[in-house]
């Protein structure tokens, strides 16, 4: 619901509808940017930029219901939970089956910041924003980003932006390049922060906008890397620091400047074994696959090598092919694809099974295509599902490995209910929780090379005329971001927005002269037909290069 504390106008909205302001808002995203991070390297004096934005104006931790880049972002850009814009994980199940694709911009079912903007005659320039694509027309410009394939030829909007692209940037990469030595990947996480702030430049520099909204990945990609290496990640973050002050330098006094992140960063403690579980109470039940003594005997030693910890020596080619082969023949896991899965699972006999991301769904009968779960046993299933996970424990403490395990009514709400999981779980900080993957096949893919997993709080920092300088805003979402963008622009909030904007970080004389109008609703119909098989075999294989998948 929105900030009642603000003067409250109601309005039907409508295209032909103008903003009631006159402000520019340029919303810098740093996906992963963590606020503990950034509060040890400013009081260090090394973000002078992150320094000067939060003595100047409001800032405070951004929390993220589900720690994940596709929903987060897509939270981000709506005000909305997933119930309502239907965005659960980079992947969803697809109806009818148990399969899973790779998400898009046309499953995100609710209409996104810029598009909202644009009905009331503001303009855009959005910037390598992660599902995105395939990109929907609105009034403005449009670079997709993550979850894109790479070589795609249709990453603008309007199409005509590509050749401008293609001269500020030369070939356009949606994904760091592929590289195998811990240095190159910092060359690599160097040069496309680069490519991105080039793109932001020129938009800024040569379109008509009043809202600007660039997303910087590499900050991610680096603490999945080096997390536990201080030393690298104050280069990393002050690669972004320059960033900030060079975008600080383009905009004038009438230019709200907000950065925020999808979620902050954390090091894995440990790895977490959730399939088992569920196995042995009975919950989920595997296809049996038989295994020859030679190949157990390898499996054998390669746990035994998993146990050492010699993780890098299969991320080097050519071993990388050696090992996908291993992945499915000596592992015994016979799946082409990550999006493949469900010919693991003994449907008939399995009343529930991990489902997305930090999800876990009920074989429901009548809903699943082979549910074994009467409706009237639901409320059962659930709740021995919640006792499961609740056992789960820290390997070395005893103590819960879990900040909270709820329902699905107790996290989200909105028509697109049925698609969540049944059960979510948010994993403490520290452990990394992994399906579908045995300690063999966790060591044999990219993911290990991670030391970082994701956190709930990001980080929000607002500066620009009549923000109150130094001022803590306490209890921000990433649901907030939408309504605070727009209440800025004097563009009506939809009133079934979930976030609210942030008036308590405005001085009281800017509220005044700024009233708070709503809307009606920015829900929108599935856009568009979607991405093809190709290209989801393409993004899944750059998914799971940069560890994303497997």
């Amino acid at each position: 619901m929105q900030n009642r504390d603000a003067r409250l106008t109601q309005d039907k909205g409508g295209p032909t509808d103008r903003a009631t302001s006159d402000f520019k808002v340029l919303v810098v995203g740093i996906d992963a940017c963590d606020p503990r991070v950034v509060a040890k390297l400013v009081g260090e004096g090394k973000l002078p930029n992150f320094a000067r934005m939060i003595r100047n104006g409001a800032s405070g931790d951004l929390l993220a219901k589900i720690p994940v880049t596709a929903p987060s972002w897509s939270t981000i850009y709506t005000g909305k939970n997933s119930g309502k814009h239907g965005i659960y994980s980079p992947l969803y199940q697809r109806p009818g089956t148990y399969d899973v694709g790779i998400i898009h911009s046309g499953l995100r079912r609710s209409q996104d910041m810029w598009e909202i903007a644009g009905n009331y005659g503001v303009k855009s320039c959005v910037v390598n924003t992660p599902a995105t694509y395939p990109p929907r027309p609105f009034k403005g410009n449009l670079v997709v980003g993550h979850y894109a394939p790479e070589g795609t030829q249709n990453y603008t909007y309007p199409p005509e932006l590509a050749e401008a692209v293609n001269k500020v940037i030369g070939e356009f990469r949606v994904y760091p390049a592929q590289r195998y030595s811990e240095a190159a990947k910092l060359v690599e996480f160097r040069d496309a922060l680069a490519r991105t702030m080039a793109l932001t430049e020129y938009m800024i520099d040569h379109y008509d906008w009043r809202l600007t909204f660039a997303v910087f990945r590499e900050v991610d990609e680096a603490q999945h890397i080096f997390v536990g290496d201080p030393e690298t990640l104050a280069l990393v973050y002050g690669w972004m620091d320059n960033i900030l002050g060079r975008l600080l330098a383009k905009v004038d006094d009438r230019t709200f400047v907000m950065v925020v992140s999808d979620h902050g960063a954390c090091e894995i403690r440990q790895r977490v074994d959730i399939v088992t579980p569920l196995v042995r109470s009975g919950l989920l039940s595997l296809v049996k696959v038989k295994q020859s003594r030679r190949v157990k005997m390898i499996r054998a030693g390669l746990v035994a090598l998993a146990k050492l910890r010699i993780t890098k020596l299969f991320d080097f080619p050519p071993l990388r092919k050696l090992t996908n082969m291993a992945k499915r023949r000596i592992v015994g896991l016979h799946v082409s694809t990550a999006r493949s899965v469900s010919s693991l699972v003994d449907w008939e006999h399995t009343q529930a099974y991990p489902y997305l991301t930090m999800g876990y769904r009920v074989n429901l009968k009548g809903r699943e295509p082979k549910g074994t779960v009467d409706p009237a046993d639901y409320d059962k299933v659930v709740a021995k599902l919640i006792d499961i996970l609740k056992a789960m424990k820290d390997k070395e403490t005893g103590g819960p490995i879990h900040h909270w395990i709820l329902p699905k009514e107790k996290i989200f709400s909105g028509p697109f209910l049925d698609d969540a999981p049944d059960v979510y779980s948010l994993p403490k900080d520290g452990y990394w929780p992994y399906v579908w993957q045995s300690t063999v096949e966790t060591l044999m893919t990219s993911t290990l090379t991670w030391k970082g997993a994701h956190a709930s709080n990001g980080i929000f920092i607002l500066n620009g005329p009549g923000v109150v300088k130094g001022k803590l805003v306490k209890g921000a979402t990433n649901e907030d971001v939408a309504p605070t963008s727009l209440y800025l622009l004097g563009v009506p909030v939809p009133e079934d927005m979930d976030g609210k904007a942030r008036t308590e970080a405005l001085e009281p004389g800017l509220v005044e002269r700024l009233p708070l109008v709503t809307s009606g609703q920015s829900a929108i119909q599935a856009v568009g037909g979607g991405i093809t098989k190709e290209e989801e075999d393409r993004i899944e294989e750059n998914l799971r290069k940069l560890g994303y998948l497997d």
